[in-house]
Parts: structure tokens; sequence; C-alpha cells
């Protein structure tokens, strides 16, 4: 992600700047160090969860499941930069889960559900339609419920 280069130069920029002293100055550098770290880490977990995903998919032997779950990740590889960074971070970490969940030899029912609320959720966030993922979504339960 260009954004997460971008935070840290800021961030190494910002960190040259605090003074020494507990000025007002040096305190609001502080706060926005604080927010650009915080976007950073919620960077790294959407990484993570993609990557996570990615794995899973790749595993899998089942080729129509393999589709639905491209199809799903794809919707939110799209949709994931129009959200904020923390709303982001739980996407990519319920798309992991997701994934894992309904990759795996026995599927937990109640975590892909769990999972699938959360992804919902942060799909509403965004002006972005929801049918694509629903209708990948229902291909996915559909095939690990056989």
């Amino acid at each position: 992600m260009n954004s997460t280069r971008d935070d840290m130069a800021r961030l190494d920029e910002l960190l040259k700047k605090i003074p020494r002293s507990n000025s007002y100055e040096g305190a609001r550098y502080a706060i926005e160090v604080s927010n650009l770290a915080g976007n950073i880490a919620s960077s790294g977990r959407v990484t993570s969860g993609l990557a996570e995903s990615s794995n899973a998919i790749q595993k899998t032997k089942d080729e129509g499941l393999k589709a639905a779950l491209e199809q799903l990740r794809d919707c939110y590889s799209e949709l994931i930069p129009n959200l904020d960074p923390e709303t982001a971070a739980r996407a990519a970490d319920d798309l992991g889960i997701f994934t894992k969940e309904a990759t795996s030899d026995v599927p937990r029912k109640k975590w892909l559900q769990l999972s699938a609320e959360g992804l919902l959720e942060a799909a509403k966030a965004t002006a972005a339609s929801v049918a694509p993922i629903k209708s990948a979504m229902e291909l996915v339960f559909n095939r690990v419920s056989r």
C-alpha cells in the first residue's frame, strides 16, 4: 500500500520534530505520531488478513469454493482502500477468518456466520454495492454445507 509508505515517511518526519520539552507543539506532534502509528498498524493487519485469505484459497482443492472465495477476496481488495484504517483492518481480519473456516476440513458455521456479519458491516460502511459480496458468500455457504 502506498499510503503506508507515505505514513512511515510522515511518521519519521514528525518524530524528528517532537521537542524534548512538554510543550503544546510537542503534544500536538505526539498525537499525530500516535494516529499515524495506528494507521500503519492497521495497514499491517490488512496485509496480513488478505495474505491469510489468499493462502487458504490457494490450498483448497474445491474449484467452486476457490472461485467463490476469490470473488469475495477481490471484492474486499477493492473495498478496503475506501474504509477507515480500523474498519479496514477488521474487515481484513474477518476475511481471513471466513476464508480459513470455509477451507477447513470441518468448517465451523458459527465462525463463518460471525465473520460474514463483520464483512457485510464493513461493506455497508462504503457506498459499494453489497450484492456481489452477498452472492459470493452464498456460494461459499452452499459449498461448505454439502
